[in-house]
C-alpha cells in the first residue's frame, strides 16, 4: 500500500495538472471567441445584405410565395455540405428553408455526396456526430467534451505510473468505446449504401416532387413512369407511310398528349379586364375596321400553323397601329362581314416562319425532319403549333414582310401553271438583311374551349364545354386581334358531300359533335362573331343540331379564295382553278370568300392564341434580345413539369455584349393566375462553381402576376447598368395554384426546354419528327426539391436524374432578358442602377389585376441597397480581406496575453 503522505501528493499533482488543463483549455476558447467576435463585426454588413432580401414588412400572401427563393441561411447550409432532410410537407418550402438553418447549427461532420449520404436524422441514435473542423463558434460547444477528454488521458498517464491496473481499465472502457463507435458507423455506412441502391433502381433517383400522375390515381411514383415510359415507345400518332400531305406532326403529338395526361386542362381567368362587356357585343368583324388581313393560300403544303400565326400577328399589329382607338365599338360598323376586297395593311411572310422553324438554331436545338436536302419543299408539309411560332417571333426571328420572302420557290416566274406543281420546285429564303415592323412581345394562350382527353389510345375524348372560354375570345378579338385556334377539318368542296360528316357546305358552316374520336388536323385564324348565326344552318350528315344553341365564329382559312386567285394569277380560270377559287362563304356575286362560320360549340377547338406587339414605327424598346430558348419542340404548349412544392426555380446566365441597360425580362406561364418570382444576380465564374447562379450579388428582386398563360416581357423595377462581359443570372420561380388540390395548395413549374430522351424517340411515335434539347454548359439552372433537400443542377444532371436520362432530355430555361444600349447621352426610360450603386428606391411592376374583378397582388419590388458589400467572388474582395487580417491579429494578441497570464 502507498504511504499516505505520497498518495497526497500524487493527488495534489493531478489536481494540479487537471488545473493547468482548464486554463489551456479556456485560454484557446477565448482566443478563438476574441477573433471570431472581430471578424464578425467587420463582415456583418454581408450577412446584413443577405438577410434583407426578404422584408419584413412584405405582404403577408406574397411573402408566402416568394420563400421559395433560396435565402441566405438556406445557402448556409449548402455551402457547408450538410446534408438536409427535405420537409415532410413538400408543399411548404419555408419551412425547409427553416429546418436546414436549424440543423446547420448543430456540429455535423463533412457530408458525402447528397445522392448517397444520409441525413443527420436518419443516423442511428448510438452516433454521435462529430464537430466540422471549420465550426466556428459552434466549437463553444464542443470545448467542455474536449477539455474533459484532455484531463482524462493526463489522469490516465499519471495513475499509470503507480496503478496499472486502473490504466488497463480504462484503455479496456476506451476499446469499448471505439469499438461502439465503429459499428455506429458501419451501420452508418449500410444505411447509406442500402440507401443508394434504391435510388439506383427508382425511376426518380433523387426522389423529386415531380408530378406525372399517368395512372390517374392522385400520385406520382415508380408505376407512372414505368407505364409512361412504355406509353411513349408504343404509342402511334399515325400510321406513317411517307405522306406528307396530312400535316401531323408526331413529335408534338407525343408532347402534347402528354400534357394532358400530366396537367388536365388550363380553366383560364374569369375575363381579361379589358373594360368592354362584349356579351353586350352580338356582333363583331375585325375586317370590317380595317383590323385583318386578307385570305392566303398554303396550297399545296401542311404550313396552315404558320398562316393562322402570321394572320393573327398580322391582325395584332393593325390593332397597335390604331392605337387606343383600336378598340373603339360602333355598332353600325359591325352588321354584316365584309369578306371582299379585303386590304392588306400589313402583309407577313409566312415562308419565313415555316421554313425557320425547321432550321438548326445557333445553341444546337433544332427539330430534325428525316426529308432530303434543305431546299425541299417537303419540310413545308411536316406541320406544326401555335408554340412553335412563339418559339421564332420571341426570339425576334421570323418577323418578315412577304416582299422580303415570298410564299414562293426562288428564281422560278410566278405563273398560275408554276402554282400548279410548286412541290417541284427549289425552295429556301432569300438572302440580304430584313427589316422586321414589330417585336413580338406577348403570346398568350387562352384555355381551350373543348376540354380534350387523351385515352391513351390515340384518340382525343370529349369531355365538356369551357363556356368562359367563349367570352375570352371575344375579349381578345376587341382588345388584341385576331385569335389563332386549332380545329378538325373539313375539306368539303361546293356541291360535295361533307368528308367528315359535320360541315354544312350550303352555308360553309361547321360543327362536329364527335365525342370518342376528335383529331385537330388544321390551324386557322377566328377574325369576328355572330351570337345569332342560325343553328339549324350548321347540320350536316352526321351532327345533331336539335339541342345546339346558336352562336359562330367567323373564321379566315388559308386555302384561298376569289379574290386571292385575281391578286395573283389574273388570268387563270377560276371555275378550273379547284379549292384555290372555289372554298369558303360567297359573297353578293356568288365568289368564294375563303371564309367559313364555326360554332361555339364545336366539339375539336383547342389553343387559341394571341399577340402584343411592340412597332418599330414607335422606336423599339429593346436592343438586345439575350435568348436560349430555341427548341421549337418545347414545353410551352405541348409539355411542362410541375413539382409538387413552390420552390422550383429556373436561371439563364447570360453575358452583356457590349455597355446596355438591363430593362426587361421575359416569363413563361403555363395556367391562368400565375405568380412569378424574379431575381437578377451579377455573376462571375467563381459564382458558378456550385451551379447556384444565386450566389452572386442582387441588383433586383420582385414579383409579376400574370392573368393567362404565355410568354410576357415584364419590365425591371430599374434598369441596370451592365459593363461590357459582365455576366449577369436571370432566376425565375412560377407558381400556380393547384388546381386538382381541394385545399388551395399551389405548385411550381420547370419551365425549361424539355423534350423526350434520345432512345425514347422512336419511328414509330415520333413519325418523322425528331428534337434534341440542348444547354452549353453554364448557361442554365434548375433548383429543385430532392428528398434531401433543394439543390440546384445542371438541366442534364436533371435529366438524369428520371432513368438515367432514358425518358426527358433537358434543354436552355424560357427565360430571356431585354437590353438598350447605353450611351452618355442616352436618357433612360426609368431609374438606373449601377452594379456598384444600386437605387433605393422601388417601383411596382406593373400587373393585371385578378379575374374576377378581385384586386391584384401588389408586385413587390426591392433592390440591393448600395451600402452592400460585395460577396466573396465578386469583383471586390477587399472587406473579406480586410476581416480575416483583422481576425488574425486579435487571435495572435490574444494568445500573447493568455499566455503571460499562464506563465
Amino acid at each position: 500500500m502507498m504511504p499516505e503522505s505520497r498518495e497526497r501528493k500524487l493527488g495534489l499533482l493531478v489536481l494540479d495538472a487537471r488545473a493547468a488543463v482548464r486554463r489551456f483549455s479556456k485560454c484557446r476558447t477565448l482566443c478563438a471567441l476574441a477573433g471570431i467576435a472581430v471578424a464578425a463585426a467587420l463582415v456583418s454588413p454581408v450577412q446584413a445584405y443577405a438577410t434583407e432580401a426578404v422584408p419584413t414588412d412584405a405582404p403577408q400572401d406574397v411573402t408566402a410565395e416568394q420563400v421559395a427563393a433560396p435565402d441566405a441561411s438556406l445557402q448556409a447550409t449548402e455551402q457547408a455540405d450538410v446534408t438536409v432532410q427535405a420537409p415532410s410537407q413538400a408543399e411548404d418550402p419555408s419551412k425547409a428553408v427553416a429546418d436546414s438553418s436549424a440543423e446547420a447549427s448543430a456540429p455535423a461532420e463533412p457530408a458525402a455526396p447528397q445522392a448517397d449520404a444520409p441525413s443527420t436524422e436518419e443516423a442511428p441514435a448510438s452516433q454521435e456526430v462529430a464537430p466540422s473542423a471549420d465550426a466556428g463558434s459552434e466549437q463553444v460547444d464542443a470545448a467542455v467534451p474536449q477539455t474533459e477528454s484532455v484531463r482524462a488521458a493526463h489522469d490516465e498517464a499519471v495513475s499509470a505510473k503507480g496503478d496499472a491496473s486502473g490504466a488497463d481499465a480504462k484503455q479496456t472502457d476506451a476499446e469499448a468505446e471505439q469499438a461502439d463507435a465503429t459499428d455506429a458507423k458501419s451501420a452508418a455506412l449500410h444505411d447509406a449504401a442500402m440507401k443508394a441502391l434504391s435510388k439506383a433502381i427508382r425511376f426518380d433517383k433523387s426522389g423529386t416532387t415531380i408530378i406525372l400522375d399517368f395512372n390517374g390515381d392522385g400520385k406520382t411514383d415508380d408505376t407512372d413512369w414505368a407505364a409512361y415510359k412504355d406509353w411513349i415507345k408504343t404509342y402511334r400518332v399515325f400510321d406513317f407511310n411517307g405522306d406528307f400531305s396530312s400535316g401531323y406532326n408526331g413529335g408534338l403529338q407525343v408532347t402534347g398528349g402528354t400534357q394532358l395526361v400530366a396537367n388536365g386542362h388550363d380553366k383560364g381567368p374569369d375575363d381579361l379586364n379589358i373594360g368592354i362587356d362584349v356579351d353586350k357585343i352580338k356582333s363583331y368583324y375585325l375586317n370590317n375596321i380595317g383590323q385583318a388581313t386578307s385570305v392566303k393560300n398554303q396550297s399545296p403544303f401542311g404550313s396552315c400553323w404558320a398562316f393562322g400565326a402570321t394572320s393573327a400577328l398580322e391582325s395584332a399589329i393593325l390593332k397597335a397601329m390604331a392605337g387606343e382607338k383600336g378598340m373603339a365599338y360602333d355598332p353600325a360598323l359591325h352588321q354584316t362581314p365584309n369578306l371582299t376586297n379585303v386590304q392588306d395593311g400589313v402583309d407577313l411572310s409566312e415562308l419565313e416562319l415555316a421554313w425557320l422553324c425547321y432550321s438548326l438554331q445557333p445553341d444546337g436545338d433544332y427539330i430534325k425532319d428525316t426529308l432530303p436536302g434543305d431546299t425541299d419543299s417537303d419540310r413545308l408539309s411536316c406541320g406544326g403549333w401555335g408554340a412553335m411560332a412563339e418559339t421564332m417571333y420571341t426570339a425576334w426571328q421570323a418577323v418578315a414582310n412577304e416582299a422580303d420572302d415570298p410564299y414562293w420557290p426562288l428564281g422560278v416566274p410566278k405563273t398560275y401553271e408554276n402554282f400548279r406543281k410548286l412541290g417541284k420546285f427549289v425552295w429556301g429564303l432569300t438572302e440580304g438583311t430584313k427589316t422586321a415592323i414589330a417585336h413580338v412581345q406577348g403570346v398568350n394562350y387562352l384555355p381551350d374551349p373543348a376540354i380534350l382527353q387523351l385515352d391513351k389510345q390515340e384518340h382525343m375524348v370529349y369531355q365538356g364545354l369551357n363556356q368562359n372560354a367563349i367570352k375570352l375570345i371575344k375579349e381578345a378579338l376587341v382588345k388584341y386581334g385576331a385569335v389563332s385556334i386549332g380545329y378538325q377539318a373539313d375539306t368539303a368542296l361546293p356541291g360535295k358531300p361533307s368528308e367528315s360528316g359535320y360541315f354544312n357546305s350550303t352555308y360553309w358552316a361547321q360543327y362536329c359533335d364527335a365525342v370518342d374520336d376528335i383529331t385537330d388536323t388544321h390551324a386557322v385564324c377566328i377574325v369576328g362573331w355572330d351570337d345569332n348565326f342560325d343553328h339549324n344552318k350548321f347540320k350536316a350528315e352526321k351532327n345533331d343540331v336539335s339541342n345546339l344553341q346558336d352562336g359562330a365564329w367567323l373564321v379566315k382559312n388559308s386555302w384561298g379564295s376569289y379574290d386571292w386567285l385575281k391578286k395573283n394569277f389574273p388570268d387563270a380560270d377560276p371555275s378550273k382553278a379547284g379549292k384555290a377559287a372555289n372554298w369558303g362563304i360567297t359573297d353578293a356575286e356568288g365568289n368564294h370568300t375563303g371564309y367559313f362560320w364555326l360554332s361555339y360549340y364545336d366539339h375539336s377547338i383547342v389553343t387559341p392564341s394571341y399577340f402584343e406587339v411592340d412597332l418599330a414605327s414607335d422606336g423599339f424598346d429593346y436592343d438586345n434580345n439575350y435568348s436560349y430558348d430555341y427548341l421549337i419542340n418545347e414545353s410551352q404548349i405541348p409539355f411542362v413539369l410541375r413539382t409538387k412544392d413552390t420552390g422550383t426555380e429556373v436561371a439563364n446566365v447570360f453575358t452583356a455584349k457590349g455597355n446596355e441597360d438591363l430593362a426587361a425580362v421575359s416569363v413563361h406561364t403555363f395556367v391562368a393566375d400565375s405568380t412569378v418570382h424574379v431575381r437578377v444576380f451579377l455573376v462571375n465564374d467563381d459564382d458558378l462553381r456550385d451551379n447556384d447562379p444565386t450566389s452572386g450579388k442582387c441588383v433586383a428582386d420582385f414579383t409579376s402576376d400574370q392573368l393567362v398563360s404565355g410568354f410576357h416581357t415584364v419590365r425591371l423595377p430599374k434598369v441596370i447598368r451592365l459593363s461590357k462581359g459582365q455576366k449577369f443570372a436571370v432566376v425565375e420561380n412560377i407558381t400556380s395554384a393547384d388546381a386538382n388540390d381541394d385545399a388551395g395548395g399551389r405548385v411550381s413549374y420547370i419551365a425549361l426546354e424539355t423534350g423526350l430522351a434520345k432512345d425514347a424517340q422512336t419511328d414509330d411515335n415520333m413519325g418523322y419528327l425528331f428534337s434534341h434539347a440542348n444547354a452549353d454548359a453554364g448557361t442554365t439552372y434548375v433548383r429543385i426539391l430532392t428528398e434531401d433537400g433543394y439543390r440546384w443542377m445542371t438541366p442534364q444532371e436533371l435529366a438524369d436524374n428520371y432513368d438515367g436520362g432514358q425518358i426527358f432530355e433537358f434543354g436552355n430555361a424560357m427565360v430571356k432578358a431585354f437590353t438598350a444600349n447605353a450611351s452618355e447621352e442616352a436618357v433612360p426610360h426609368c431609374d438606373v442602377a449601377t452594379p456598384g450603386n444600386a437605387l433605393l428606391t422601388t417601383r411596382n411592376v406593373p400587373a393585371q389585376a385578378q379575374a374576377g374583378g378581385m384586386v391584384a397582388r401588389q408586385a413587390v419590388a426591392r433592390a440591393a441597397a448600395s451600402e452592400a458589400l460585395p460577396r466573396t467572388g465578386d469583383a471586390n474582395d477587399a472587406a473579406t480581406e480586410t476581416a480575416l487580417f483583422a481576425a488574425a491579429l486579435a487571435i495572435i494578441g490574444a494568445g500573447l496575453a493568455t499566455r503571460r497570464a499562464r506563465d
